[in-house]
């Protein structure tokens, strides 16, 4: 179970990534904040799931597709929108609790625009289904190995830009 320290922790990455403002584009005027309140409160519920599965040694990557596309049906958002902020956030949880262990294996690298244009991809998040999410996930695991380290890999670089490495 997360505390209230970690999720609020959380809460502060997803807002601040602009994850729930693209969102909001794609739920309109009309009930942005019911939609928007839903979707932080579903991928909470997931992520707490999946954290607890850490916890106990036994995550698995398709229990991370299953809580992506359970959080894709609820709210009827493409399977690249629901990925983000879940993946965002579990990346988070294991460099904050589970850095170096073997459960980067089981971590898919989140995908936003960044991402997506380094490696040639012409699809959007708003467009990306799950047979696409797992193609893009594949191509980077053959560039990188661990998924998770692909996203590691952009982090440091845009440190290094911003001078801070």
């Amino acid at each position: 179970m997360l505390t209230t320290f970690q999720k609020s922790l959380y809460l502060t990455v997803l807002n601040a990534t602009m994850i729930a403002r693209s969102l909001g584009k794609t739920f309109g005027r009309n009930g942005r904040e019911r939609y928007l309140k839903t979707y932080k409160k579903r991928t909470f519920e997931e992520l707490e799931r999946l954290c607890s599965k850490m916890v106990d040694g036994t995550l698995r990557r398709g229990d991370i597709h299953q809580s992506i596309q359970s959080i894709q049906s609820d709210l009827s958002i493409s399977f690249g929108q629901a990925q983000k902020a879940l993946n965002v956030l579990l990346k988070c949880h294991y460099f904050l609790y589970y850095f170096g262990r073997p459960i980067a294996d089981e971590l898919d690298c989140p995908l936003d625009s960044v991402v997506l244009r380094s490696l040639g991809e012409k699809i959007s998040l708003s467009k990306m289904s799950k047979p696409d999410y797992l193609r893009v996930q594949e191509r980077i695991s053959a560039k990188s190995g661990r998924r998770i380290d692909y996203d590691i890999q952009w982090d440091e670089q845009h440190l290094r830009e911003e001078g801070l490495l």
